[in-house]
Formats: C-alpha cells, structure tokens, sequence
C-alpha cells in the first residue's frame, strides 16, 4: 500500500469507469465512485483520456420535445410533441410535419403540414401548405421548445405561410460535455451569465449513436491548486452539457484516466 509520503512524490494514474459507481448513484452520468485507499496531497489532475458512447437523444422528454404553434384562425395556440430518440435532420423533419399535421387535425384545423431540410443553405422549411398561415411560438414564455436544434431562435415568429429556420440546423448533441468532478472543482469560464465550476471540459466530435474520445497531447485539462487536496476517499463525477444540464445518455457506461500528482 502506498503511504502518504509516497503518494505525495509519486504520480498516480487512475482509471474511473462508470460501471464501478456506487449503487445509490443516479445514473452513469451523475455518479459517486468509492476509492480503492485515500489519495492524499492531490497538487495537481490532468484527464488523460475519455472514451464515452454517445447514446444522448437529440430530443430530449421535458427538455426540447415540443412545437408550439398558433393556426390563423383558431382559438388557441397548439404543441406538437416529439417523440424523444437520436434523430437525423431528415428523420427529424419527417416526425415534425408528420406531429405538426397530427395536432393540427385533432385540434380541428386539418392542416397538412410539410418539413423539408435543404442540403444546400443547410436550414428547414416548415410549411402549411396553401394560403394558410401559422406563426410558430418559441419564445421564453413557452418551456420545452425544440427551437434550438432547428435553427430557431427564442423568439416568436409572425404568422406566414412558411417558417425558414433563422439560423443552419444544429442536430447534434451534446456539442461540448463538462466533467465536474466535486473533489476537484475549478471555475470554467465562459461567455454567458451563468458562471459555473467544473474540472474539465471538452468539444464533442462524435455523433449520436457513436463514440466521443479525447486523448490529452498537451496542459489542456490541467487543473493545479493552491493548497493539496487531501484524504479523497469518494469521487462525485456528473457529465453536464453547455446548457449545464446532466447528460442522459440513458445509462451507458463510460471511462476516463486521470493523472493525479
């Protein structure tokens, strides 16, 4: 067994692996991991590597599953509901128009509505076919709105035949994932208001339903303290996205490696 001076002058490489996580864990992705012994007098953590399964749904239940709409000539505004699963941007559009026209005709109206991605401006179209117009309700006022992902912004449209996305389709997801791993926080800034601590932090180049890997060539994701971290006996590990929301990425298992000095 290694003594605490012996820890103190020689580097540790640790694998955490998501499976060895404690079972009153809520989920791969927020997760307590008991140590093996106490490490002591943690100067310095660098993430050597990540291997994660990117599993996480592009619509997400609760979080980005709706469409609210409002149809000239109706009463009140009206939300399509989407289906939460790892879309492509065409299998994406066909379940929008096909939702779209769902609650259209159920809500009394019977519009057929159309979704079409275009690989050229790299946005999409939703129509209501004819000389119909309806105005789309992505404002903050509305929760659960799939704005984003379409290109959207958070705002309300005025009414048209026909919504252009503002901006090109954004399908992946997560675009950056943030390792906070409670017994080594540091602060990681960014260009928002909403300022939080995390340990490390990492670019997503893997699409859904493939693998996310970052191997460390550099100091990126180096964290060095002020004062040595002393007696960790559990690490409180959570993968958050950009929106500082937990990952689902219904429950697979993932690893990293850790160089503790």
């Amino acid at each position: 067994m290694l003594t605490e001076d012996t820890r103190y002058k020689e580097n540790i490489t640790l694998i955490v692996n998501s499976k060895d996580r404690l079972s009153e864990s809520n989920s791969s992705t927020d997760f307590k991991i008991l140590l093996q012994e106490p490490i002591n007098n943690v100067k310095k953590i660098c993430l050597l590597g990540v291997y994660i399964p990117n599993m996480c749904y592009n619509i997400r239940s609760n979080v980005n599953d709706k469409l609210t709409f409002f149809e000239n000539g109706s009463v009140n505004n009206i939300s399509a509901v989407l289906n939460p699963g790892i879309y492509s941007i065409d299998d994406l559009a066909t379940h929008i128009e096909t939702q779209m026209t769902a609650i259209s005709l159920s809500s009394g109206q019977h519009w057929n509505y159309t979704c079409v991605y275009s690989d050229i401006t790299l946005k999409i179209t939703i129509s209501a076919g004819g000389v119909n117009t309806f105005a789309l309700k992505f404002g903050s006022s509305y929760s659960r709105q799939c704005w984003k992902i379409l290109g959207y912004n958070q705002e309300d449209y005025a009414a048209a035949t026909s919504q252009i996305s503002t901006n090109v389709i954004a399908a992946n997801y997560p675009s950056i994932i943030n390792i906070r791993i409670n017994e080594f926080l540091t602060k990681i800034y960014n260009t928002g208001a909403n300022q939080q601590k995390y340990t490390f932090s990492l670019f997503c180049d893997g699409l859904s339903g493939y693998y996310i890997q970052y191997n460390n060539n550099s100091n990126f994701n180096l964290v060095q303290f002020n004062e040595p971290q002393k007696n960790i006996t559990t690490l409180t590990i959570q993968l958050r996205d950009d929106d500082d929301l937990i990952l689902n990425n219904n429950n697979s298992d993932w690893h990293m490696i850790l160089r503790l000095e």
